[in-house]
């Protein structure tokens, strides 16, 4: 039977209706953790809350490759994941220099810092990244977020987010920039919940017509930016 780290259990509701730990998880971590607690056996430290699993070093590769792709999904690309980022790069390189001259059937010597440490840090943010996009409410077909942005540029992603979710999409070949197809209300309606957040210029202006119209240029108000350095805003 597989004994999950608190981590996993908090991040369910309590049998006993008492309080649940708030914090977000990948669901990823969950599979992670739950398949090599039936595989290893389980360790808990002293100084460290919890029981991990006790795994090689293949399996703690695999897992971080698993976790790396998570990281890489399209969803994550603009989603302020600078700091995961740099905290993740800089697990992997402890996990090479911990399996330094150890074959993958060897145990992995940094288990609880790993599983306790970078793998359950990374699985927080980007779980926080999806339940964040989730709490946005439709109503009337418009996206509604439950709460103002201390960032702007996360708001911009997530409403670009959102709208891909529901629209069609195009790819901006001057930025890259993977875009939803909307029409000129999506626009302004964006526009105005940007404007509210301090984001404003994170947008181009929208375009006049009628709220249902298509926009003839998604990519002039999604990367404004790109598009006003090459003279078309």
């Amino acid at each position: 039977m597989s004994i999950a780290h608190p981590a996993i259990a908090a991040a369910r509701p309590p049998a006993d209706g008492g309080a649940r730990d708030p914090r977000p998880i990948l669901p990823l971590w969950h599979q992670l953790v739950s398949t090599y607690s039936d595989r290893r056996p389980l360790v808990e430290v002293a100084d460290v809350p919890g029981a991990f699993p006790d795994t090689l070093v293949g399996d703690v590769r695999r897992a971080a490759v698993r976790l790396s792709w998570a990281l890489e999904h399209p969803r994550f690309d603009h989603a302020r994941l600078g700091a995961a980022r740099t905290a993740w790069r800089a697990a992997g390189d402890r996990i090479q220099r911990a399996s330094r001259g150890l074959g993958w059937h060897h145990r992995y010597p940094e288990n609880a810092r790993f599983w306790l440490g970078d793998a359950l840090d990374l699985a927080l943010a980007l779980g926080a990244v999806d339940a964040r996009r989730r709490a946005i409410a439709c109503v009337d077909g418009a996206p509604l977020p439950p709460c103002s942005y201390l960032d702007p540029r996360a708001l911009w992603d997530d409403l670009r987010h959102w709208y891909m979710l529901r629209r069609p999409t195009e790819r901006d070949p001057r930025s890259a920039l993977l875009f939803p197809v909307c029409t000129r209300g999506d626009h302004a309606h964006v526009a105005r919940l940007l404007d509210a957040s301090g984001g404003a210029s994170l947008v181009g202006a929208v375009e006049d017509g009628e709220p249902t119209a298509p926009v003839a240029d998604g990519a002039a108000f999604w990367c404004p930016s790109i598009h006003t350095a090459a003279g078309d805003a």
